[in-house]
């Protein structure tokens, strides 16, 4: 697992130079605000073939209540 820190837009070619701009529009769909922390979880699948799925921790994450469970 990686994890990059985005504080702004800008930023992203960072992230892009690291996982790769083949992933520029599953990182694209998964960022919802700036700053965020990037994490790329790279699995090697039989069925699916290999590589990153990702995901985002905003601010806004850490306002919800100790042990809720969100999604999106």
């Amino acid at each position: 697992m990686e994890k990059i820190l985005l504080n702004s837009k800008s930023e992203l070619s960072k992230a892009l130079d690291f996982f790769g701009n083949e992933y520029e529009g599953r990182i694209n769909r998964v960022i919802r605000s700036y700053p965020c922390i990037l994490i790329g979880d790279y699995s090697e699948d039989i069925e699916c073939g290999d590589g990153y799925n990702f995901s985002t921790v905003i601010p806004d994450d850490f306002k919800q209540k100790s042990g809720e469970i969100t999604r999106g």
